[in-house]
C-alpha cells in the first residue's frame, strides 16, 4: 500500500521567524476558527510577517495554495464520512451554480485567463495601513492578505453547496486582485474630485495593451482609502465567514469607482438597455461607493462583468463615498434593522444590486402584498 504523502512535508517550524506562544507550524496548518480566535491581532499579524520573512511573498502564496488544497481534501473526506454514516452514497440535490461561477465558466474557464479586480491604494491609505499594523508586521501586506481571505468566501460557499471542487479550484487559482499604487506622492491636500481623477488615470494607464487581461478591465475599479483600511483592519468585528449575515454596518469594505467620469443622463422613461458605466440617472448615480469585501466575487463582479444593469441602477440604494474619507460617516438616518428605521435611507455599504430588506418591506406595504 502506498504511503500517504504529507502535503506539508516541505514546511516546518523553521518556515516562520515568529510563532505566538503555544503555536508552531503544525498548529498553524490545522488551525480551526476557534484556534485563530485565541490570537490577538498583533500576534496574527506578526505570524504572517514571520512567514513572509522566511518564505517570501511567492512562498506564502504557494503555502496558501497547499492549505486550500488540503481544506478541499478534508471537506470531501468529511462529506464522504457523513454519507457512509447515513448508509447512503446518494448525492444531495446540488443547487444551480451561483451567478459568478456561471459567468466565469462562460468567459474564462477554457482560456485560463485572470479575472477579478484592479485595486489602487491612495497614499493616505498606505500611511493608515502602516500606522495600524502591529509591531514587526507589514501593514499593506497584512491588509491585502485579509482582503484576499475575505474575498474568497464565495469559493468556500460554492464548495459547501456541492459545486465541483476542481471547478472551484480552477476559478480560485485564476482569480486576482491586482494591487497598484499612484505613481508619485502628490496627493497631499488634494480634494476628492482631483484625487478620483488621478486614480482613474492610474487605472486607465494599466489598461494599455499587455498590462492587464480582459477579466480585470472592468467598468469599475477598487480603491483603498483610509476608511477602507480602518474597516478591514478593525478589531470590532470577527472575521467574516460564509454564514455571516449581510448588510452589517461594520463589515470590511473597499471603495468602488466608476472608470469613466462622464455618464449619459437620461429620463426615467427612457429605455435603459445600456451597458454598465454608460448611463446614469442624476439622482441615483454614485461614481464612488463602498462595497463589502465579501461580496466582491459573488455580487459585484458578475454584475459589472456581464453588464447586467447600468451603474446608476446598481447604486440606487447605496450612499456615495469620498476617496479621501478617513472613517465611515455616521448619519442620524443610518441603516439599521428594527423599529424607527428610515425606510428611504440609503445603505452605507453596497451588498447587492437588489433592494435592501427595509425597501422591500415598504414596497409590500404600499402595494398590499405580503
Amino acid at each position: 500500500m502506498a504511503t500517504k504523502r504529507d502535503p506539508f512535508s516541505a514546511y516546518s517550524d523553521a518556515s516562520s521567524s515568529y510563532w505566538p506562544p503555544g503555536w508552531n507550524f503544525a498548529r498553524f496548518a490545522s488551525a480551526t476558527p476557534a484556534d485563530n480566535a485565541t490570537l490577538s491581532e498583533e500576534e496574527r499579524a506578526n505570524m504572517q510577517a514571520g512567514l513572509r520573512d522566511v518564505l517570501g511573498e511567492e512562498g506564502v502564496a504557494e503555502l496558501a495554495r497547499v492549505m486550500w488544497q488540503e481544506q478541499l481534501r478534508a471537506m470531501r473526506a468529511e462529506k464522504e464520512k457523513k454519507a457512509v454514516a447515513a448508509g447512503t452514497h446518494a448525492q444531495r440535490r446540488v443547487p444551480p451554480p451561483p451567478a459568478w461561477l456561471e459567468a466565469w465558466k462562460k468567459m474564462y474557464k477554457d482560456s485560463g485567463k485572470r479575472w477579478g479586480f484592479v485595486c489602487v491604494w491612495t497614499d493616505a491609505a498606505v500611511s493608515a495601513a502602516e500606522g495600524k499594523a502591529g509591531p514587526g508586521s507589514g501593514g499593506v501586506e497584512e491588509f491585502q492578505d485579509r482582503v484576499r481571505e475575505i474575498a474568497e468566501i464565495p469559493f468556500k460557499a460554492a464548495l459547501e453547496q456541492g459545486q465541483p471542487a476542481e471547478l472551484i479550484e480552477d476559478a480560485r487559482k485564476t482569480f486576482e486582485i491586482r494591487w497598484a499604487q499612484l505613481d508619485d506622492n502628490k496627493e497631499k491636500d488634494m480634494g476628492n474630485t482631483n484625487l478620483v481623477e488621478r486614480l482613474r488615470a492610474r487605472y486607465h494607464s494599466m489598461q494599455e495593451p499587455g498590462s492587464i487581461q480582459q477579466g480585470l478591465a472592468l467598468p469599475v475599479f477598487l480603491v483603498v482609502s483610509p476608511s477602507a483600511v480602518a474597516s478591514v483592519l478593525s478589531t470590532s468585528e470577527e472575521k467574516p465567514e460564509a454564514t455571516s449575515s449581510g448588510r452589517r454596518s461594520e463589515a470590511p469594505f473597499l471603495l468602488a469607482v466608476a472608470a469613466e467620469e462622464e455618464q449619459d443622463v437620461v429620463d426615467d422613461d427612457e429605455e435603459a438597455n445600456v451597458p454598465v458605466g454608460r448611463r446614469a440617472d442624476k439622482d441615483s448615480f454614485k461614481p464612488v461607493f463602498r462595497v463589502a469585501v465579501e461580496v466582491l466575487v459573488g455580487e459585484l463582479w458578475p454584475v459589472v462583468e456581464e453588464q447586467i444593469t447600468t451603474l446608476d441602477k446598481m447604486t440606487t440604494y447605496v450612499q456615495g463615498a469620498d476617496v479621501t474619507e478617513h472613517a465611515l460617516p455616521i448619519h442620524d438616518d443610518e441603516e439599521c434593522e428594527g423599529a424607527g428605521q428610515d425606510e428611504d435611507a440609503l445603505d452605507a455599504i453596497w451588498w447587492s444590486m437588489h433592494p435592501p430588506p427595509h425597501r422591500m418591506r415598504k414596497r409590500r406595504r404600499l402595494f398590499g402584498s405580503g
